[in-house]
């Protein structure tokens, strides 16, 4: 019988409709066994394998299709969607660009020409192409969300809000939309409506794991613990399977390094796969280190790091501060422009620029002082711009990263034993990870309990950690305290409104009176650092631990109960306190952590003998030294760049 190709092809297009693809994919193949095959038979295929994600062969039909019609709009789409797959957004933006120039009302070509612009930081073009596709479409849900999401990238967060709820006008049942609605609002500061989107979106997708990591992060941030348990039963689950996670936001949920190391590492191969720079490291007459933050203002990294920047060895380093955020600007910002060689303000570069600028710069050492926080950029690192890369400081947590080379640690922080759940190789400080500022002097202002609504006679407890890193196994333990201690109280900072009506619905629940616990707002730190002198004993949240605020609480002389964890989160006051032989103030479990916050409130002289002791430390140690810690620094930096040198 005579091989129609005419009928072959009807089945074939057949076979795609009803999903059959395998069946399909036979008929393309004997068609080109036969060199019967058209262009048309080579974009079907290429459009088989897309279905099925195998972007390779896409390429090379695609190809294949526009070498026999380079009019073949569809295919250069569908070779779009193949590079656009694969990060190659570049040559994405190109295929649809050839695509648009064939058929200039190419709806579905537009709106993915807007999303690769976007993914290249390119916002101009990306909203250039936005609107050529809403002239042609305005009832497109998704392009309204992809807007949104323009918007929001670029911090306009009313504007981001307006396209969300075009898009759900639309299309009121797509999980997403409810998503980045609720991330929005939370930047406007709206956190009960952000809640409440969240929630709906759940409802649509349960199994959503943006929307529960969002809600997780969000219900803490007010010390809503009503849905803990589901919570924390989510946790098996997020990050670990379905779309990868950031470790951040979820930290405070558990002390789990084996488990933030696989969220870690499957964030990184989802979200930073890039062609990386082929660098050899050129040797100068000083060592090229780039320290690179969003927050280079008056914030926690910028407290502790800012006097190290000030006592670099100008006569061996040559130093460069890349800021991610440079609308922020204060005094903090300023002191870190004049102590270093080169400051440059990046914020409107895309990640590839900016890592271009790093590789005109030689950087030799790049320091991360991100991660995967608020506002990071751990794009650029992707691209390998320099030929040592370290995370330190502004992320408690590995990165799972193939681009960070090494972690800034101690053997307190990371005990030889958990080094199997940190990617990066771990550079061991002498004494303690942790920078400071020795020149910070505390405010002279003198408060008095009674502006709190304390009574002169009462031992006060306090936390001063952001209110996210307070969850109900730490809330239980202290109201434990508390019933045990008469007229002790417990000092939180106010992070946000709807923190103190939580948490005063929490003690009641534990039969501990509400005026018992008392509230602050957040106000500059050297004047801050004087109010919490009225402290008798600091308590420490447990699977994050104090951090920059540890530094504060003991730079002021009030002591600090902690409990010692596994993951780096956990462990930051251990090394701190253990770096100051004030072991005594480690707890390894909850029961004794309750045992000594009991003791020390009842032990006046044994509180005394602490203080003490940390008052001496603070003129007399190691941690309290930015010169011993940034000689000590420059000293593991200068040998992993001639290790590096010699390899």
């Amino acid at each position: 019988m005579a091989f129609n190709k005419d009928k072959e092809n009807s089945l074939a297009r057949s076979y795609i409709e009803k999903g059959e693809y395998q069946s399909a994919k036979d008929i393309y193949n004997k068609l080109i066994s036969l060199n019967l095959a058209d262009h048309n038979d080579y974009k079907n295929l290429a459009f088989i394998y897309a279905k099925n994600k195998d972007w390779k062969n896409v390429i090379v039909f695609c190809k294949k299709a526009i070498t026999l019609n380079k009019n073949s709009y569809s295919a250069w789409s569908i070779l779009g969607l193949a590079f656009k797959n694969q990060k190659n957004y570049s040559y994405a933006v190109s295929a649809y660009e050839n695509a648009i120039k064939i058929k200039p009302d190419y709806f579905d070509a537009l709106c993915n020409l807007g999303l690769a612009r976007q993914y290249l930081d390119d916002h101009k073009g990306a909203y250039k192409a936005y609107s050529l596709a809403l002239e042609i479409n305005n009832k497109s849900f998704i392009l309204f969300y992809n807007i949104g999401n323009l918007y929001y990238k670029q911090g306009f967060y009313n504007k981001a809000l307006d396209s969300y709820m075009k898009s759900l006008e639309i299309n009121d049942n797509y999980s997403d939309t409810y998503l980045n609605l609720a991330l929005s609002n939370h930047k406007l500061k709206n956190n009960y409506e952000s809640i409440s989107l969240l929630k709906k979106g759940l409802k649509i997708d349960n199994k959503n794991y943006s929307i529960q990591k969002a809600l997780i992060m969000f219900e803490r941030e007010i010390c809503d613990w009503s849905n803990f348990n589901t919570r924390r039963l989510w946790l098996n689950e997020l990050g670990i399977k379905g779309i990868p996670i950031s470790p951040m936001g979820i930290l405070s949920m558990e002390d789990s390094p084996s488990r933030q190391l696989i969220r870690a590492r499957r964030y990184f191969d989802h979200n930073f796969k890039r062609k990386r720079f082929s660098l050899r490291l050129k040797q100068h007459k000083r060592i090229r280190i780039g320290y690179f933050s969003g927050n280079f203002y008056e914030h926690a990294v910028s407290h502790l790091l800012v006097r190290v920047l000030e006592l670099h060895n100008r006569d061996k380093f040559k130093l460069f501060s890349y800021s991610l955020v440079g609308s922020k600007h204060d005094n903090y910002t300023n002191r870190i422009i004049y102590a270093s060689d080169s400051y440059r303000d990046v914020e409107k570069l895309n990640d590839l620029e900016v890592a271009e600028l790093v590789v005109s710069d030689e950087i030799d050492i790049a320091i991360d002082l991100m991660g995967y926080s608020d506002s990071s950029r751990h794009g650029i690192f992707a691209y390998k711009p320099a030929p040592i890369q370290i995370s330190y400081l502004g992320y408690p947590c590995t990165t799972g990263s193939e681009v960070i080379d090494y972690i800034i640690a101690d053997k307190n922080l990371i005990p030889q034993e958990y080094k199997k759940y940190y990617s990066e190789e771990v550079i061991y400080m002498p004494d303690n990870y942790q920078c400071n500022d020795d020149t910070l002097s505390i405010s002279n202002r003198t408060f008095k309990v009674e502006e709190f609504g304390i009574y002169q006679k009462s031992f006060i407890f306090c936390c001063f950690n952001t209110n996210y890193k307070i969850g109900p196994v730490e809330f239980d333990s202290w109201m434990r305290v508390l019933s045990k201690i008469e007229n002790s109280i417990l000092w939180l900072i106010r992070s946000n409104n709807l923190v103190e009506r939580n948490i005063q619905k929490e003690s009641l629940r534990r039969g501990i009176d509400p005026s018992r616990i008392i509230f602050c707002e957040p106000i500059k730190l050297r004047e801050h650092m004087s109010r919490q002198k009225l402290a008798n004993l600091a308590l420490d949240t447990f699977n994050y631990n104090s951090g920059a605020t540890a530094w504060m609480y003991l730079r002021s002389g009030l002591p600090l109960l902690t409990l010692s964890g596994e993951s780096y989160a956990s462990r930051m006051a251990t090394s701190i306190l253990k770096s100051l032989d004030l072991t005594y103030l480690v707890a390894k479990d909850i029961n004794e952590y309750e045992y000594k916050a009991i003791e020390l409130a009842n032990n006046k002289q044994l509180l005394n003998e602490i203080k003490t002791k940390i008052n001496h430390k603070i003129h007399n140690s190691n941690y309290f030294n930015t010169n011993i810690f940034t000689k000590n620094l420059e000293d593991k930096l200068e040998d992993i760049y001639y290790k590096f040198i010699n390899s």
